[in-house]
């Protein structure tokens, strides 16, 4: 009963989605090779495949399944994904209705997007349809980004009308070293933090280096960086780096 409340919730959302097409529907020796790394098998807290499958038999249509599916082989060490614990709470905001509230996500560093999970399958909400993510206690909005001309779910680290400094959490991988033709470590996938301000005119990366930061302030780079040593704040911690840009949009009116 509560797997279904729970499926029958994450259908209300209307989270984008793509319906599973047979191609991609794992054979004996995919799922053999899936990386149970990436979705816990806790009866619990996860909606079951079998669970599914009986809601959408029931009338759902397949095709406006809010869903994209992911299921892949596990080809390089490590996870996709921000935690390997899937006990996660999550606030989706909706533009109208109520917020939906689940305690099976993760994000995923590949996709810049969360995810919800069965016991075996993972579903991907789009980046589109909602603006704004409470992921942990954090703040995530949909964000378009001209550099790489990509949309992803960005941390908000501050905020105004203004003014934006966003997190951006990625994924890159580690190449394999070798010595003397043999393979000392395997390919692994390592988190990555990017950092991008904006504003009514710009939008650019930036490295949490003291002189950088202050460059974006302008004329008024002195005022903040007496205040930072002041209050002994540090420019590479997002809570200080939150304190700064209230304190820098305070000298703005």
């Amino acid at each position: 009963m509560k797997k279904r409340f729970i499926l029958l919730v994450i259908l209300t959302l209307g989270i984008s989605i793509q319906a599973q097409e047979k191609k991609n529907t794992p054979s004996k020796e995919d799922k053999k090779n899936f990386n149970k790394e990436d979705v816990r098998r806790k009866n619990n807290s996860l909606i079951s495949n079998q669970a599914f499958s009986e809601f959408t038999n029931e009338g759902t249509p397949g095709s406006n399944t809010p869903f994209t599916v992911i299921l892949k082989k596990k080809e390089i060490e490590g996870s996709k994904f921000m935690f390997k614990n899937w006990e996660n709470p999550i606030v989706i905001k909706r533009k109208q209705g109520k917020d939906q509230t689940l305690n099976n996500a993760n994000y995923n560093l590949e996709k810049g997007t969360f995810a919800l999970a069965t016991e075996e399958t993972i579903y991907l909400l789009d980046v589109i349809n909602y603006k704004e993510i409470l992921f942990k206690n954090k703040v995530f909005i949909s964000t378009y980004n001209p550099i790489n001309k990509s949309r992803r779910y960005l941390e908000v680290i501050y905020a105004s009308e203004n003014i934006k400094l966003l997190r951006d959490y990625t994924l890159i991988i580690k190449e394999t070293e070798n010595a003397g033709g043999y393979i000392v470590s395997k390919n692994k996938y390592s988190k990555k933090s990017r950092y991008y301000y904006t504003s009514n005119k710009d939008f650019k990366e930036i490295k949490l280096k003291k002189s950088e930061i202050l460059q974006l302030f302008g004329q008024k780079s002195s005022k903040i960086l007496a205040f930072a040593n002041k209050e002994k704040l540090s420019f590479k911690k997002d809570k200080d780096l939150n304190q700064i840009f209230t304190y820098y949009n305070s000298l703005l009116f």
